[in-house]
């Protein structure tokens, strides 16, 4: 068997990710569901334990929610009674197990995933799952000692992937560039491998800048849903907000498609209501795998504060690391554009780095006093309009 690492080998059939069954899926006994939903699908169970976390251990899960006010609740709830870890493993696990167990507020949750079928409420919404690569990595290390994750083939491997052995995303196939050229028959590509530009230098393909249709409609839509949602969150009175997109996966120019969608004006009379933000200031942030992409408006009507303010206090956390945002001007002065590498070697990781300039910018607007008081009579305000106003994303909690 192949040695696999501990947290996995994301791209690879060997790639893993952190399921747990939250108190409430335990005592509604949907453990065995929520099993059969991934062993159904074809991953294959490498670590499982059952425990009732101590407040320390749930605090060392959500640290990265430390900051939030709901964070006392959270932790008491996750250590209210037994839990279910599990590690799974398989290709495609984190994004896939993402997608089986439905968006973390139920009533947006699909027909057909775990939390769309099982439950109904955002604060008993029984399973958690990591929510990228290193969200993985930190989780299965954290729940589970190298001893604890097996590795092993299922009898069943070859029937759920075609090619047996690992895949990895990108990698050259074996014996390097030559091998490449023996198969296929390659004395075209030897020809243009030798054609030379001015210098002596190797010619090279100038990289495509078109952009895929298909992923530019998913972010219009991505974001004009976005923009729905805050817009009817502002009826509350909150006109700043911080949120996250998948789509754009820490490409700028698909994350300005989601702006574009969320700023779109809206029709009062008509049927489409995506869209009608244009007047709310907003941060929007998209992680990829080592690009982080931050887009800022704040528009004419927000008198509060600047654009420039508002995005300085939430990049503080980047520069406190020694991260050189680069930031650009935008269509106006109501937007800057901010572009952040990753640096996995050095302990930069883009997902960890947005999460901490969100919290950050939440309690620069606390301090300003321009988010609702967490003490509200309306402690639902923000579930009522599809917005997690406080952890300020997608991420699962």
């Amino acid at each position: 068997m192949t040695s696999v690492p501990r947290a996995g080998l994301p791209g690879t059939n060997f790639e893993r990710t952190f399921i747990a069954v939250k108190p409430d899926g335990v005592q509604r006994g949907k453990v065995g569901d929520i099993i059969g939903r991934f062993e159904n699908k074809g991953y294959k169970l490498v670590a499982l334990k059952m425990l009732t976390p101590s407040k320390e251990l749930a605090e060392g899960h959500y640290a990265d929610l430390k900051s939030k006010p709901f964070f006392p609740g959270l932790v008491s709830y996750f250590s209210s009674g037994p839990i279910v870890a599990m590690c799974w493993e398989g290709v495609n696990a984190i994004a896939q197990g993402r997608t089986l167990l439905g968006a973390t507020n139920p009533k947006d949750s699909l027909p057909g995933t775990i939390r769309g079928d099982l439950c109904v409420d955002i604060g008993r919404n029984i399973c958690h799952g990591s929510d990228g690569p290193d969200s993985a990595k930190h989780e299965i290390e954290f729940w589970f000692t190298e001893e604890e994750v097996q590795a092993y083939t299922s009898c069943a491997h070859n029937w759920v992937y075609e090619k047996g052995a690992a895949v990895r995303k990108g990698a050259a196939p074996k014996g390097g560039a030559k091998e490449e050229q023996k198969q296929g028959g390659s004395k075209k590509k030897k020809k243009s491998n030798k054609k030379k530009g001015k210098g002596g230098a190797k010619a090279e393909a100038p990289k495509s800048t078109e952009m895929d249709p298909k992923r530019m409609k998913a972010c219009i839509q991505e974001g004009g849903k976005k923009g729905q949602d805050l817009s009817g969150m502002s009826v509350f009175g909150c006109h700043y907000f911080l949120t996250t997109f998948i789509e754009p996966a820490g490409d700028m120019k698909y994350l300005q498609l989601c702006m574009d969608g969320a700023n779109k004006p809206v029709d009062p009379e008509g049927d489409d209501r995506k869209g009608g933000a244009g007047d709310i200031g907003k941060i929007f942030f998209s992680a990829g795998d080592n690009d982080l992409a931050i887009l800022c408006h704040v528009p004419v009507e927000c008198t509060e504060l600047s654009c420039a303010d508002y995005l300085n206090a939430v990049l503080e956390p980047a520069k406190e690391v020694g991260v050189k945002p680069v930031i650009e001007k935008g269509t106006d002065e109501h937007f800057l554009k901010v572009s952040i590498k990753g640096n996995p070697d050095a302990g930069i990781f883009c997902l960890k780095l947005r999460d901490a300039c969100i919290a950050r910018g939440f309690d620069f607007l606390k301090a300003r006093g321009l988010i609702l008081d967490d003490e509200s009579d309306d402690e639902n305000y923000a579930d009522a309009c599809g917005v997690d106003l406080n952890a300020g994303g997608d991420g699962d909690y």
